[in-house]
Formats: C-alpha cells, structure tokens, sequence
C-alpha cells in the first residue's frame, strides 16, 4: 500500500460522491415529485454516509481531505444534465440523466478497484466494493423506475 497513492485515490472517490451529493440536493430542492424526492433523499444520505467512511480512512493517513466537486470531465456534465432535466420537469429526462451520471460515478469507483487497488490496503479495497454495491443499486433503482415510467407512458398511449 502507498499511503500519498491511497490518499489521491480516496479522495477522487470523495470528489465523485460530493458530485451526487450535489446534484441529489439540487433535485431535492427543487423538484415536485414527492416519490423521486424520497429516493433521492434516500440516495444523498447514503453517498454522505460513504463519503464518511472515505474521509476516515484519508484522515487515519494523515491527508488533507478535498472539498468541493468536481469542475470538469464526463461526470460532472453528467450531473449538470441531471440538474437542466430537474429545471424542466420531465422526470423521464431526469431518471435517464440519473442513470447515467450513477454509471459514470460506478466507472469511477471500479476502476478504483480494477486499476488501482495495488495502492490500496484489504480494508480500503473492501470499502470501495462495499461503495460499489451501493451506488450499483442505486443506479439499478433508478432503472426500475425508468423502465416503470416507460411501461405507465405505454398503458396510457394503449389506451
């Protein structure tokens, strides 16, 4: 394990759950639709309960824990599309920029595993699977209900 390595890894991870943080709340405050609300409720507390976990483990390193999200790349545009889809209320729009933006954090954190995981400790490699798990069933709850918007949208247009 390489401590500065592990640092820089941990807190890339931070910067990806602040950025679903971020872009749950903004649909939080400012959607209309009480069940997305509960679930994106339900999704920014748990990416601040796994941000714990990370920020624990940077600090037992000694190391400076990064504030803010991201300011470029493809996950950031991925969570400002959830935040343009939420400004014009289609939820079909916002459930597909979801699933997106929760794949792209997904990538993130398995290619922590898959490509970096030599710099990490057993115990850093069990939390980020552990995060994985997480926001794949995340990801996968924001499927099901697109996939249930999609079947309702075509009962009604059947009927």
């Amino acid at each position: 394990m390489n401590s500065a390595k592990s640092m820089v890894i941990l807190n890339k991870l931070v910067l990806v759950n602040n950025d679903r943080i971020d872009g749950y709340d903004y649909a939080i405050r400012n959607l209309g639709q009480p069940i997305l609300k509960l679930l994106f409720t339900d999704f920014s507390t748990m990416a601040k309960r796994l941000n714990e976990d990370l920020i624990d483990e940077i600090e037992c390193l000694d190391g400076i824990v990064v504030q803010g999200t991201s300011k470029d790349g493809e996950l950031f545009f991925a969570w400002q599309n959830v935040k343009s889809a939420v400004n014009i209320d289609d939820r079909f729009e916002l459930l597909d920029a979801c699933e997106y933006a929760e794949n792209c954090a997904l990538t993130v954190f398995e290619n922590a595993l898959n490509d970096q995981a030599r710099f990490l400790s057993g115990d850093q490699v069990e939390m980020i699977r552990y995060q994985c798990a997480v926001i794949k069933w995340n990801f996968d709850s924001i499927r099901n209900q697109s996939v249930e918007l999609k079947n309702q949208r075509g009962q009604l247009k059947m009927a």
